[in-house]
């Protein structure tokens, strides 16, 4: 296992985990099942979101992490229990997980790619 693969696996699991942790476990998961895309979409933002949060700690990192997972809610139009629902679905299987991070991490390294091509200079 590579890596990256594994560091996504990781970052997976740790968001995975911090939607399931916003419920009781005894309630039975409430929400809908969001198409592939759609989770595609909100994981790859939800890993920027993680990455600007590496380096604040604290009540600070709570209050922001929960900013910024609303905003990221409200931008793709999804309920925070339908992300929870879908994900405790992905954790029951590993395959569509796999398959689904497999594109973030794609999409991932074009935003990456994007971000550090040089920009085009107007009339050079």
């Amino acid at each position: 296992m590579s890596m990256r693969h594994m560091m996504a696996v990781l970052t997976a699991t740790a968001i995975i985990a911090l939607a399931g942790c916003t419920r009781a476990r005894e309630q039975k998961p409430k929400g809908k099942m969001l198409p592939a895309e759609v989770m595609i979409e909100v994981l790859a933002d939800a890993h920027v979101a993680e990455a600007a949060l590496q380096n604040i700690h604290g009540p600070r990192r709570d209050s922001l992490a929960t900013l910024y997972y609303s905003q990221i809610f409200a931008i793709h139009g999804i309920a925070k229990e339908d992300f929870e629902y879908t994900c405790d679905r992905m954790r029951q299987q590993p395959e569509l997980l796999d398959k689904i991070y497999g594109e973030v991490m794609a999409r991932l390294d074009r935003f990456r790619a994007g971000a550090y091509a040089e920009p085009a200079i107007p009339g050079k």
